[in-house]
């Protein structure tokens, strides 16, 4: 008896004890309680990028005539007194008036790099070295480019040629890198018997004619013969020509206002057409394929559309 109830005792004590335990001193509160991390913030959206600004259309370029074309309002000139043949390079002929020259009767200059600029010349002009410029010039008369290469013919007024207002050739050596921009060609003096032509090519790789005024006027003949031959005439001379582009031009006149030829990668684009031709609009005598482009040729009256006629 008295050993069962020291049994009975010593386990109730070894239960008290074990409750007392478990690392702690038994004024200890419970567990803390683990909360789950908070969600990441969405990344925001990247804002769309802003729609870039319609790129405005160009603006044409004015019509050349006798108000934007030729000397400068306000350009005094000086008397030139060079000779008929000039062959030095790198001359620069800027706000000079050439009268008919003694012993000639046009200008020739042959050198590199010749640059005439606000000038009237009273006579036609030629000219035969590379990387020459016209800009600005009245010319009573005509402008002849024989075999230079890099030329440069801008704003200028030419009238009263008694044949071609420009002729060029290939005929002295190869005519490459031409332009011919925002001339005023107009009001001819063809002698009798003449063809003559706004503009006559006779050989040429890479010519633009863009933004000019060539004007033949009214259709008229010399001496009973017709004398008006073409606003542009492209002759297969002089190993032919190739690589045209014929932009934006205002045409007008003669027999027939275009006459093309044979010639790879011709372009024909924007340019307007008046009503004075005697036979018809455009002589079309390249070949199929040279064309390769003609779009956007109107009517200047009307704004007809004008088609390329096949060859």
């Amino acid at each position: 008896m008295l050993k069962s109830r020291f049994q009975h005792r010593t386990a109730l004590l070894a239960v008290l004890t074990l409750a007392g335990c478990g690392g702690g001193t038994g004024d200890e509160g419970p567990p803390p309680v683990q909360l789950p991390a908070p969600a990441p913030s969405p990344t925001p959206a990247p804002a769309p990028a802003p729609a870039p600004a319609p790129t405005p259309p160009p603006v044409a370029s004015p019509r050349p005539d006798a108000t934007n074309t030729g000397v400068p309002a306000g350009v005094t000139l000086r008397s030139w007194s060079g000779p008929a043949y000039d062959g030095r390079s790198n001359l620069v002929i800027d706000g000079y008036d050439l009268p008919k020259p003694p012993g000639g009767s046009f200008y020739h200059f042959a050198g590199a790099d010749v640059i005439l600029r606000h000038c009237r010349a009273q006579v036609s002009i030629l000219l035969s070295g590379p990387r020459s410029r016209i800009e600005r010039c009245d010319i009573h008369g005509g402008i002849s480019i024989s075999g230079a290469a890099d030329v440069v013919l801008e704003g200028n007024n030419v009238h009263g040629s008694t044949s071609d207002l420009i002729h060029v050739t290939s005929d002295t050596g190869r005519i490459r890198n031409l332009m011919i921009r925002n001339n005023f060609l107009h009001s001819p003096e063809p002698a009798c018997g003449a063809h003559a032509d706004g503009i006559q090519v006779r050989g040429v790789e890479n010519l633009t004619l863009e933004n000019n005024a060539i004007d033949m006027g009214p259709w008229r003949q010399m001496c009973g013969d017709d004398v008006l031959n073409a606003a542009i005439f492209f002759e297969n001379a002089n190993g032919g020509n190739s690589q045209i582009r014929i932009i934006g031009n205002y045409l007008n006149g003669a027999g027939h206002v275009l006459r093309l030829a044979p010639g790879r990668d011709q372009r024909i684009v924007d340019n307007r057409f008046g009503r004075d031709e005697r036979y018809g609009l455009i002589l079309n005598n390249s070949a199929p394929g040279d064309i390769v482009a003609a779009s956007g040729n109107v009517r200047d009256d009307s704004g007809e559309a004008v088609a390329i006629p096949p060859p």
